[in-house]
């Protein structure tokens, strides 16, 4: 387990982390001022998952690549690299933050403090999953609110246009429209991230080797998939270590 020694880092971290939680209070707050189904218990176990995936994706070492002092027979798998003053493992990248090479390095994210790599990526792009829904219901739990408090209304004052809603605390209010920015920013935000890393996935592609318009050998996309979250099985959806694939497994033979 590491954190790394970045001060702005360090800092981006600890802000995603508290705006996790904030988004799961003010939600709940917002969700209590609702007289339908409460969505509060979803919303906090959503939070958690993301927060769970968010602190493996950043105490969780990328995939440090070996660095060999000479080239081995394969020339193909390996590349010099200056800083670190050795050859690295094919497909691995040098990281200036991190200060070493990544295996299957895709980027270093400043929003977990630590490079996504081989190691890493399953709780990466789970916590932007996670992330991405919880904004989601969020926005669905703020509308539902206010659809609620309207519909309690008394029918004479329904055409008032807010209805209950104008009784709301201050501070309801306030949570309200604060929550919503949030989820709508990093909502979107999570959703560009989320389709970019799929897509990535899927065309067996580091953002890295995108930028440098590298292609690697075509290869099944269920596999690409296994590769980063292990065997297919229903802790793909939990951040939790994934298991060799059948790919992994025959190499580890």
């Amino acid at each position: 387990m590491r954190w790394l020694d970045d001060i702005d880092g360090r800092i981006c971290s600890s802000i995603t982390v508290a705006l996790l939680i904030y988004g799961a209070v003010a939600g709940t707050a917002v969700d209590a001022m609702s007289s339908w189904t409460q969505l509060w218990p979803l919303l906090w176990t959503l939070v958690a998952l993301g927060l769970s995936s968010h602190f493996r994706a950043m105490f969780t070492s990328p995939g440090m690549a070996p660095i060999r002092p000479a080239p081995p027979p394969e020339k193909r798998t390996s590349l010099y690299c200056k800083r670190c003053e050795g050859y690295r493992p094919h497909r691995s990248h040098h990281c200036s933050t991190c200060g070493g090479c990544v295996e299957l390095l895709d980027h270093h994210c400043i929003w977990v403090n630590n490079c996504v790599g081989k190691h890493n990526r399953k709780y990466f792009l789970l916590f932007v999953v996670y992330t991405f829904i919880s904004c989601l219901l969020t926005i669905i739990i703020i509308i539902r609110s206010v659809l609620s408090c309207i519909d309690a209304a008394p029918h004479r004052n329904r055409d008032v246009g807010l209805g209950d809603c104008e009784t709301w605390p201050v501070m309801s209010i306030i949570a309200a429209s604060t929550v919503g920015v949030e989820a709508i920013m990093f909502g979107l935000f999570t959703l560009i991230m989320g389709c970019d890393q799929f897509s990535s996935i899927f065309s067996d592609q580091t953002t890295i080797e995108k930028m440098k318009e590298v292609h690697n050998d075509e290869s099944c996309s269920l596999g690409n998939f296994s590769e980063v979250f292990g065997r297919p099985s229903v802790f793909w959806c939990l951040p939790t270590a994934p298991t060799l694939s059948i790919t992994q497994t025959h190499h580890a033979v």
